[in-house]
């Protein structure tokens, strides 16, 4: 396990424990950051892309209570900056802290919701995504401490078909990524979300 996968899922266990209010606000300044390796990889190829501003300004900004780990960290990132197959603008994209109501208009017009730790019942989601295209809605809960942290024993087993089931009942897709794949290229991992995404944008409108 890598320290960042480590990192990653203590801080997703700690994050169980507190309540609402003290997980909903934590901006910082960027020059409070460490950059661990994986964050200025990140920043390297926004950068390289001329989004470097973009990238402090909508994601260092967010203090660490609200985006978690550095994974989440890189996975918020390109969630932020994706097209989705074209149906969706940058402008249409929201972040929604914890705590804070989806945003009415999302409920009729076109557009997504991110939002960092989603509560569902007694669960929180790594990121709760919303997508209206207008003449469909998906939700998905996205988890970023990926699959090598299930199934490891008999309790966590439990617990991840308790809170799976919470979950799908709340109408969402679960879609986990491996911890150690968004280590080595999470803009790979994004890709993979983003064209799971496009195939049922596609079958959905075919069959409409």
């Amino acid at each position: 396990m890598s320290i960042y996968e480590d990192e990653a899922h203590t801080k997703q266990i700690e994050s169980k424990n507190r309540s609402l209010n003290e997980s909903t606000r934590g901006f910082r300044h960027i020059t409070e950051i460490h950059l661990d390796d994986l964050t200025f990889r990140v920043l390297k190829h926004f950068e390289a892309i001329g989004e470097r501003e973009f990238f402090e300004r909508e994601v260092l900004s967010l203090g660490e209570n609200v985006i978690q780990s550095p994974i989440e960290r890189a996975v918020f990132s390109f969630l932020l900056l994706g097209d989705y197959a074209g149906y969706i603008e940058r402008d249409q994209i929201e972040v929604v802290l914890p705590g804070d109501s989806l945003p009415e208009r999302l409920s009729n017009e076109i557009g997504i919701a991110i939002c960092p730790q989603h509560r569902v019942g007694n669960y929180y989601l790594d990121f709760g995504l919303f997508m209206n295209l207008g003449d469909h809605k998906l939700a998905f809960d996205i988890e970023c401490d990926g699959i090598e942290f299930h199934g490891k024993t008999n309790e966590q087993t439990s617990h991840d078909f308790l809170r799976d089931n919470v979950v799908s009942e709340n109408r969402f897709q679960i879609y986990r990524m491996p911890g150690a794949g968004i280590v080595r290229h999470p803009l790979y991992e994004i890709e993979k979300f983003f064209e799971e995404v496009s195939l049922q944008i596609t079958a959905l409108r075919a069959a409409a």
